[in-house]
């Protein structure tokens, strides 16, 4: 499932975006989970030809973004690390403040089959 947004009004990013270098186009933050445990596996700031930028403060900034991030995960998909688990990515275009989570569910399916026969 994908989802694209205006960023939320109430985990307001304007003081991270106010902290980025202006390079900084993209952002990154993939996520995975299961078994009750789930964790943010990256965040990434990229540039316009989707390269790394490094820069001063890029821990803080990490740390705060993810916080807001997993604030919306919580919102949208509760729940998402138990049993089967999930996983997703949000992408976050810091020029037109769009924001693009994709999220999938991992779940077990089986099915049943009955056969009766005389013999």
């Amino acid at each position: 499932m994908s989802d694209t947004t205006n960023i939320p009004d109430h985990n307001s990013f304007d003081p991270i975006l106010a902290a980025l270098p202006a390079d900084v186009e993209t952002i990154t933050a993939e996520y995975s989970g299961s078994g009750d445990s789930g964790k943010f596996d990256g965040i990434s700031f990229l540039d316009a030809a989707e390269q790394p930028v490094r820069f001063e403060g890029e821990d803080a900034v990490s740390h705060e973004l993810e916080r807001r991030f997993e604030d919306l995960l919580q919102e949208r998909h509760a729940g998402w690390e138990i049993n089967d688990g999930g996983s997703g990515i949000f992408k976050l275009h810091v020029k037109t403040r769009k924001l693009d989570h994709e999220h999938n569910d991992f779940y077990t399916e089986s099915e049943t089959t009955n056969h009766q026969s005389e013999v």
